[in-house]
């Protein structure tokens, strides 16, 4: 909302009577809201659903520490550990690495304390996903070599290390406690047999996350690499040794043999995969129907995924019409009770059969059926990539839609020709997403020259266009992403990537412009100046003074960003008359902010900003600027209640008219009332509080700013011991899970 204003609003899906049951004890029991002793069974489901479905650290936190107080020592353990877990969803990775360890260390008895090694190697695994993220979308030559460095030396150093020495250690263990077995008294035998089953459960705990992992690093590296051929192998070792050893672990040895076929399948071994798989794809239990819903689901899981491989192994071997027979012999005798399609799909196994079609589709393709191939891949097209998909579910969203493009990129790996625009652009963001940019360019390049005369194929060759640019910026060739920019934005200026294309063209001349080897690049300038300001409704250079300016502050350039904060002109001509820039004073407050930050004496800093910001009050009212006097309000109250000091009646004397003089519903306001909320609920004063809470309602009834809102007020009534703030905070919760987005009416 404004820069430095940052709430992470979380609402997602919560099921279960259970859950509801407990939200409502504060409002309808205030005496029994919370429990005393040992934790129950619907506690523990309360906690892991606002955790986990939910995705609401801040409201587990609330109850936790008012139940943790009350509770024996198992159930306080459990507590905290929680407490670890809502650092971990709100990104704080480390920090939960360290909570699980003193933990540990805290209560060694707690089942968790045991597994708080892996824990921290799951941990790594997060940082890990988010260090091969940078590397993908970085920009420049030594950002990506810089995240990728980042990224080995985690799996190297905090993840292989500590997964084999771990390892290796409990085989240790277990050889010793099956030598104690072997040669114990009747009498002592049961105890020992029972701890050398509790030593080889953690032992293949610990050897399947291996696996997992092995899959998930092997995944980020560059397709077809050495490096991603050598891992693959590792893995497919490990996984053939879990199989043939692990006799106790029925469903992870299915999955083990699974991840097997996967693993030989990547390293391009077909005919060794489709032998590891054909275990699997038409696998059936042993015990005789009816099957519970779970032995249905597992099996079908197992069918859908081997088959997934299996193709997926015969299209990178250049053999798709040895994965068109599988299809062929399959089909023709499928059981009605493990179908590997179904309708309605059971949506656990929606995003698994997807990427079958995906498959399949890739398959028929290259293999000549095309009618079929192309039905399968628009379902999938059609079905997940839309904004409805990424609204319902993201994840899911995301998923599909990059295992589509990575799917087409193997089908022109595969020599398929003549396709659409369409496929040769989403090819190219495949082998992007697969560590090869110099395909993903030349991918691209095939999009501008397909045969394709639909009405999309202009949308998908500026795609192209972009992605040509986008690639060749990742790998230095700046002359050739600036071509590609000014491509899209001269000949495409109705795609949805012009204003980009026009802006990174712009950046990239202004860098080439006056410098020894200018060239053509400083009449370029104008060209790419142009544009820019064409495609950005005429606000083109003060836009881009303004993204430079907030990428200077987040970098920390505190003097760099005010100067081009107060380079940003009050208006702007439009080609016919001048107009006012919308968004001068969010600018001219954002230098004072930069101001503020940049001074280490604190009430030095104060003086100077506000002397800045106050005079321009008058000015934002007097052209009716709501945007603008909010936004400079709530700078001015951050000067006096934020990280260097907690003056709340300062900071409150500058709100107060946010609420009481000025009206609309600008999003400048909204978040200024919000700040305004926190301030006053952080202070107590709770009849102030829901006089804005009332406000945020009224005026912006389905906002997400209510989640936020809603919680401050939440946290400011159970901090009081007062019974009926302690019941107004139970009213609360129930009102905060009706809030728009929360899926309550579906739960």
């Amino acid at each position: 909302m404004f820069n430095g204003l940052t709430h992470t609003l979380r609402t997602s899906f919560v099921p279960g009577l259970a859950l509801l049951t407990v939200l409502l004890v504060p409002a309808i029991a205030p005496a029994q809201s919370l429990g005393r002793g040992p934790l129950t069974m619907e506690e523990s489901v309360f906690v892991s659903e606002l955790l986990g479905t939910y995705g609401s650290p801040d409201l587990a936190r609330v109850w936790i520490q008012s139940r943790i107080k009350t509770a024996d020592s198992g159930g306080r353990a459990s507590l905290e550990f929680a407490l670890a877990d809502a650092m971990r969803i709100e990104g704080d990775v480390d920090g939960y690495e360290a909570e699980i360890q003193r933990l540990a260390k805290k209560y060694p008895n707690h089942p968790r304390s045991k597994g708080a090694q892996l824990e921290s190697v799951l941990a790594a695994l997060l940082r890990l996903s988010d260090a091969n993220t940078e590397m993908v979308f970085a920009t420049s030559p030594s950002q990506r070599q810089q995240a990728m460095d980042l990224r080995d030396r985690i799996w190297n150093e905090e993840i292989d290390k500590v997964l084999n020495d771990n390892i290796r250690r409990l085989n240790d263990e277990v050889s010793r406690s099956e030598d104690k077995v072997m040669r114990a008294s009747d009498s002592d035998r049961d105890e020992l047999a029972g701890k050398l089953a509790e030593e080889t459960r953690i032992r293949d705990l610990w050897e399947f996350n291996r696996l997992n992992s092995y899959k998930v690093y092997a995944a980020m590296l560059p397709d077809g690499s050495e490096a991603a051929q050598a891992k693959y192998m590792a893995l497919a070792t490990f996984a053939d040794e879990f199989v043939n050893s692990r006799y106790d672990n029925f469903g992870r040895r299915y999955e083990a043999q699974l991840i097997y076929g996967q693993a030989l399948s990547a390293a391009g071994q077909a005919a060794e995969t489709a032998g590891a798989l054909e275990l699997l794809v038409d696998i059936e239990p042993s015990a005789d129907p009816p099957y519970s819903d779970d032995v249905i689901y597992f099996i079908r899981q197992m069918r859908v995924e081997a088959l997934t491989g299996s193709l997926r192994a015969y299209n990178r071997s250049g053999q798709p019409q040895d994965g068109l027979d599988l299809l062929d012999f399959l089909y023709e005798d499928e059981q009605p009770d493990f179908p590997y399609r179904k309708t309605p799909e059971d949506p656990e196994l929606a995003t698994l059969v997807a990427l079958l079609d995906v498959e399949e589709g890739v398959t028929r393709l290259a293999s000549g059926d095309r009618l079929r191939g192309f039905e399968l891949i628009n379902t999938v097209i059609d079905r997940f990539d839309n904004p409805e998909a990424y609204s319902t579910d993201p994840g899911q969203a995301r998923e599909v839609v990059t295992g589509l493009n990575r799917g087409l990129s193997r089908l022109q790996e595969l020599g398929a020709g003549n396709l659409p625009a369409e496929y040769y652009a989403r090819a190219a963001l495949g082998f992007r997403d697969r560590g090869l940019p110099e395909k993903s360019i030349e991918t691209a390049k095939l999009a501008l020259y397909a045969s394709d005369d639909s009405k999309e194929a202009a949308t998908w060759r500026a795609e192209a266009l972009y992605e040509i640019g986008e690639s060749s910026d990742a790998l230095g060739r700046s002359i050739e992403a600036a071509i590609a920019y000014q491509e899209l934005a001269e000949n495409y200026p109705d795609s949805r990537m012009v204003a980009m294309a026009a802006q990174n063209f712009f950046a990239i001349a202004g860098d080439f412009a006056g410098t020894p080897a200018d060239g053509p690049w400083n009449e370029l300038l104008v060209v790419a100046e142009k544009l820019f300001a064409d495609n950005s409704q005429g606000l083109g250079s003060e836009q881009l003074k303004l993204q430079q300016a907030v990428e200077a502050e987040l970098e920390g350039d505190y003097r760099k960003a005010r100067e081009l904060f107060r380079r940003i002109s009050r208006t702007y001509n439009d080609g016919e008359e001048d107009k006012q820039v919308p968004f001068f004073f969010r600018a001219r407050a954002g230098a004072a902010r930069c101001l503020f930050r940049s001074s280490s004496d604190t009430e030095q800093a104060q003086k100077d900003a506000s002397g800045e910001i106050l005079p321009l009050l008058s000015q934002a009212r007097e052209a009716r600027s709501v945007g603008g006097e909010s936004v400079l309000r709530y700078e001015l109250a951050k000067i006096y209640w934020g990280d260097r000091g907690k003056d709340s009646a300062e900071a409150l004397k500058y709100l107060q008219p946010v609420l009481n003089e000025i009206g609309g519903n600008n999003v400048y306001r909204e978040g200024a009332l919000l700040f305004m909320l926190e301030v006053l609920a952080a202070d107590g004063k709770t009849v102030d509080s829901e006089k804005v809470l009332t406000e945020l309602r009224k005026v912006w009834p389905d906002s997400q700013t209510l989640v936020a809102g809603t919680y401050y007020l939440i946290e400011a009534y159970a901090a009081s011991s007062n019974p009926e703030n302690q019941r107004r905070a139970g009213e609360l919760v129930l009102d905060w899970i009706r809030l728009p987005g929360s899926g309550f009416e579906e739960s």
